[in-house]
Formats: structure tokens, C-alpha cells, sequence
């Protein structure tokens, strides 16, 4: 696995509990000159070196089409996956139905294209808002979306509070992920809910497959947590874990799955282009296993 040419920041503390250098070990190599840390006071894993140019390894061509070459992840088409977008984190939205009673606001952090929030289209006590730094994501996103804010999380102000925050797929990039959840926190009204999904490096397909692990991408994946890990910075930051769950599932379309699976054996190529008729159809596909989080923040006792 070669280096991506970049910016990095060199990490100096465990970003869940802030053990110093000198508690580390390395884990695994992940290329020349970045390695997968694990901390041994509390077991979480972590690339040393860590991207920190987001405006070059999250261009508009990260969403337009596959860029597994240049950035180390993206999209074929992302505009095709409204549908397993909602499928895949109905555990966050049948939650946010479930329990709002009157008005509710919900935050998404790094919504993409709005395609998670536009189910509350319909949903008229639920109002939407997001924070997205990709100005074509942002284009598609003010349209279904009640308001998109287009800067990094990092440098988000609002006075508002919400009821739900959610992030999918996000957590793994930041770059200090409990001041990240210690900001949700403050965003977040007393006894209301962050929704989470991140890689679970706790599963057994991690362990078997090593570098090969679908989830591990140094150039743009910084932070991976298990259920040990994931629980501890949310009840260190506050919250009380309310759901923690994986899935070895995702949603996808027929096309993306054919594209993926064309990459990885190429000289199958010319077999999936038989199912192009069936390109639009979303179906389960095994994924190497992703943690879904419901936590509540609790409400700090006045003194």
C-alpha cells in the first residue's frame, strides 16, 4: 500500500484517552510512512500520520465518479444511491421517528447529498438541517435539505440546539474524534441523541484480512474504533450509550456492487456487465462490518 503524495499532521496523543507516544505500539504497516497505532491503555487503533489537506482528498470527483487511485476512496456515482443511503441507516431514522413527539430539529454531519434527510421531507414536525464542505454535495443537498451550511464541522458556530445529530461515516476521518463528540455534545439539547456509524475494527474480518480490510484507507480513514473503544470516548464525553450494535451489511445497487467486484477481480469483468439490466435494484452486500451507535447526552446537573 503506497503512501499518498499529501499533507499530514504527525499524531502526539491517543485521540480517545490522550495517552502520550510512549503507551503506543504499532499495530500494522501501513505503507512507508504510515503505520496503524494501537495505544495500550485503552486498545484504540489510529494512523500516526494523518491527512489533514481535506480540500484535496475530497474534490468534486469524489462523489462523481471512483477515485480508489488518486484519494483513497469516493463514489462511482454517488447520485445513484439515495435509496441504499436511507436503507442502510434506518436504524437512525426509524429511532428519530420513533421518538419525536412534537417539533424536532436533525443535524447531519457531512451529508453528502442530502439523500439521508430527504426521507423527512414528509415528516412534518422533523426539520433538517447539515453540515457539508464539498460544494457539489452542497448543490444537491440545499435541494432537499432545509438548510446546508457549507464549511468543515471544525469550524461550525450555531447557537441552535438539536434533538438528533447524526454522522455516518465520518467519525473515522476527523482528526481529534472526542472533540468532535464533545462538540456534538454541546450542539445537542440535554437528554437528546447522536446517531453514529463508523468501521468496527473489533470484527473478525479485520483480524483475517489486515490491510485488505475494506475499511482501511490511510490517505482519508484516520480513527477506527470497536465497541470497547466507541464506548468509551461517548461515556467520557458524556453520553450514555443507548444502542451499540454491528452490521456486516450494506445496501448498495447492483451497479456499484459489479463496479467494486469488477475492480477487485478484473478478469470477471466481461461477466458482471451481464447484469447491467439490474444496475438500479438495491440488495444487501456483505461489507467487513460497521458499528451502529445510539447515544444519549446527559444533561449536566447544575451545581
Amino acid at each position: 500500500m503506497v503512501k499518498m503524495p499529501g499533507n499530514y499532521k504527525t499524531v502526539k496523543k491517543c485521540g480517545v484517552c490522550g495517552a502520550p507516544k510512549t503507551r503506543w505500539q504499532i499495530y500494522m504497516k501501513l505503507n512507508d510512512e504510515q503505520n496503524l497505532m494501537k495505544c495500550t491503555d485503552c486498545g484504540f487503533l489510529f494512523n500516526n500520520r494523518q491527512r489533514i489537506d481535506f480540500d484535496v482528498i475530497y474534490p468534486d470527483s469524489y462523489f462523481e465518479k471512483d477515485n480508489e487511485v488518486g484519494h483513497g476512496g469516493g463514489f462511482y456515482c454517488y447520485g445513484l444511491l439515495c435509496k441504499s443511503q436511507q436503507m442502510m441507516y434506518s436504524f437512525a431514522s426509524d429511532f428519530i421517528k420513533k421518538t419525536t413527539t412534537g417539533k424536532a430539529t436533525v443535524l447531519e454531519l457531512g451529508c453528502s447529498f442530502g439523500f439521508f434527510l430527504e426521507q423527512f421531507k414528509t415528516e412534518g414536525a422533523i426539520s433538517t438541517e447539515a453540515v457539508e464542505m464539498n460544494k457539489l454535495a452542497v448543490k444537491h443537498a440545499k435541494k432537499i435539505v432545509g438548510r446546508v451550511y457549507e464549511t468543515p464541522f471544525d469550524s461550525f458556530t450555531t447557537r441552535k440546539k438539536y434533538d438528533y445529530i447524526v454522522f455516518f461515516e465520518f467519525l473515522e476521518h476527523v482528526l481529534e474524534p472526542k472533540k468532535t463528540l464533545e462538540k456534538v455534545g454541546e450542539l445537542l439539547k440535554d437528554d437528546r441523541y447522536a446517531m453514529i456509524a463508523t468501521p468496527d475494527a473489533g470484527t473478525i474480518w479485520f483480524k483475517l484480512l489486515g490491510k485488505r480490510w475494506s475499511s482501511i484507507h490511510p490517505a482519508v480513514h484516520n480513527q477506527y474504533f470497536t465497541k470497547k473503544t466507541i464506548r468509551k470516548i461517548l461515556e467520557d464525553s458524556n453520553y450514555e450509550i443507548i444502542s451499540l450494535k454491528t452490521s456486516h451489511f450494506l445496501w448498495a445497487d447492483i451497479y456499484h456492487i459489479r463496479k467494486r467486484l469488477s475492480e477487485m477481480f478484473p478478469s470477471t469483468k466481461l461477466f458482471w456487465r451481464l447484469f447491467s439490466f439490474l444496475d438500479h435494484k438495491v440488495i444487501p452486500f456483505f461489507n467487513g462490518g460497521d458499528l451502529r451507535v445510539i447515544a444519549r447526552k446527559k444533561a449536566i446537573s447544575p451545581r
